[in-house]
């Protein structure tokens, strides 16, 4: 059994990297997944600024750790900026 689970993790990791890294789409499929990330930061921001605003867009009472989750969210969001930037910076 664990001898084929090893075997499907190499398959997986191996076609997953196929996927990204052939020569003819792998280019263009890793430049939609990147505007995919950067899309999706983009809407997670709008909604952490509209929770500092005072909004419940869940409609769940945040409890008072509100604030320290929210400035882990911008710090991890900067270094996603601060690296991409670094990497497109190396292209």
């Amino acid at each position: 059994m664990r001898t084929a689970k090893i075997f499907l993790l190499g398959l997986g990791v191996g076609s997953g990297a196929t996927f990204f890294f052939d020569p003819q789409k792998g280019p263009r499929r890793r430049a939609l997944m990147r505007d995919q990330a950067i899309h999706v930061a983009g809407e997670v921001r709008e909604q952490i600024v509209a929770v500092q605003n005072g909004a419940d867009p869940v409609g769940i009472n945040f409890d008072p750790a509100k604030d320290e989750v929210i400035q882990l969210i911008h710090e991890g969001y900067d270094a996603f900026s601060a690296a991409r930037a670094e990497n497109q910076r190396r292209a």
